[in-house]
């Protein structure tokens, strides 16, 4: 056990730093160690999932016309999903993160974890996301 699991020190907490994804993010210059540039990889991130639909209904003309009931460029649905809702999330998630570190914080420093439990304390805070965001499966470490 180490010092760090026993002190009453708060863990680092974070359910977005850290893991493939943000390692990738990361090497690819779409954020930096604490998610700077949001706006990079909301234009990144909802151009590689617009852009590819835009491309195959103007190839398949119905993007404008053609044989839909509804085409692409008229489908605000669509529109909406990938060029609102999708950078919404993707800011959301700085968002997230700056209200939820200082939060696990106060929970040791309003003593809502006892002395006993600090170890546990610490343990579940370093569980990788990945394990919280896939329902079943365990911990490794368990």
């Amino acid at each position: 056990m180490t010092e760090a699991e026993t002190s009453n020190e708060a863990p680092e907490f974070s359910l977005v730093l850290g893991g493939p994804l943000f390692e990738f993010f990361r090497r690819a210059r779409l954020s930096g160690h604490t998610l700077e540039f949001a706006w990079r990889r909301v234009i990144v991130i909802a151009g590689v999932a617009w852009l590819p639909l835009l491309l195959l209904a103007l190839i398949g003309g119905d993007a404008i016309g053609g044989s839909l009931r509804i085409p692409f460029l008229y489908d605000i649905e669509a529109q909406v999903r990938f060029l609102i809702a999708l950078p919404i999330l993707i800011v959301a998630e700085v968002i997230v993160h700056s209200r939820l570190v200082p939060m696990v914080r106060r929970f040791v420093e309003r003593r809502l974890i006892v002395y006993e439990d600090m170890t546990k304390f610490h343990a579940a805070s370093t569980i990788d996301a990945n394990y919280l965001l896939v329902g079943g499966i365990s911990d490794p470490r368990d």
